[in-house]
């Protein structure tokens, strides 16, 4: 498990684009929350069944919410919904 959770929680570092790199703050409505989340700094999960808050760093909110996406949807778990965080 620790080398599958290892490789999941890699993400693409956010160099060679002249835009500037943002921190997005979302939660995303899961269907159910997958175990691997818990071991990654960048997600919290809710008091709420199956809401996750997110904390991303992108150039812009849909590139935040694409990394969140790949990252949750793992076996067989599906996003429902993403509310923006101000």
């Amino acid at each position: 498990m620790g080398a599958l959770s290892e490789s999941l929680l890699r993400r693409k570092p956010q160099t060679g684009s002249s835009r500037a790199v943002e921190t997005f703050r979302f939660v995303c409505y899961l269907d159910r929350v997958p175990p691997h989340i818990l071991e990654d700094p960048a997600f919290r999960m809710l008091p709420e069944h199956g809401e996750v808050e997110c904390e991303l760093e992108a150039e812009d909110f849909a590139a935040a919410v694409a990394e969140a996406i790949r990252t949750l949807e793992v076996d067989f778990v599906h996003v429902r919904g993403i509310e923006r965080l101000f």
